[in-house]
């Protein structure tokens, strides 16, 4: 939501008044909408369920059209069963992973830097558990652990300003918040070397 504090701060000198604003967007905003990763994960889920299906349906055209006896058409009717089997499998697999990335990226929507929600995803997917409804069932302690290991990631807010006090000590240096994009990526990578290697 970087954009929409600039954008707020060309009519808003405040700037407590202006992070204030962009809070309350981040609170309210995935009520009101879907974010474009989550759509994007959906839609990519439709698709692979679409693509199964369809490659199923074929394979059922194909085996009316080349079945000649009974005895063969029980034998293919056989091979049909098990390959779906493994479709079905298959696809349950990589729905669950598609599920489990969504539901962390919508986990970390407005807590992590929006370039850094990738890289978190595919560094603690498989630390996450889903629960029956999709949900994850972890989601505090996996939020928890993602900020302890890898706090340079998330955006700083009033609760967790640490690092933003301690950048200020240095010489009245801007705090990373204050900071333009060549300035903050400089912050970040000077930061980032300090930690274990993601």
């Amino acid at each position: 939501m970087e954009f929409l504090k600039d954008i707020i701060k060309e009519y808003v000198e405040d700037e407590k008044k202006v992070d204030e604003v962009v809070d309350k967007i981040n609170k309210k905003a995935p009520e009101y909408y879907v974010p474009k990763a989550k759509f994007n994960d959906l839609t990519e889920e439709h698709k692979l369920t679409k693509q199964q299906l369809d490659e199923q349906k074929k394979t059922v055209e194909e085996l009316g059209k080349k079945a000649e006896s009974l005895e063969e058409y029980e034998s293919q009717l056989e091979e049909l069963r098990k390959k779906n089997k493994e479709i079905e499998e298959k696809t349950a697999e990589d729905i669950k992973k598609i599920s489990t990335k969504t539901q962390m990226k919508e986990l970390l929507f407005g807590k992590a830097h929006q370039d850094a929600i990738d890289l978190l995803v595919d560094r603690y997917s498989e630390s996450a558990e889903l629960g029956d409804d999709k949900t994850l069932k972890n989601a505090e302690d996996l939020l928890k652990k993602m900020k302890e290991e890898k706090s340079g990631l998330f955006i700083e807010t009033k609760e967790n300003s640490k690092d933003k006090d301690e950048h200020k000590n240095k010489g009245g240096e801007k705090s990373p918040a204050e900071m333009d994009e060549s300035e903050y990526a400089q912050y970040f990578n000077e930061r980032e070397s300090k930690r274990v290697d993601l």
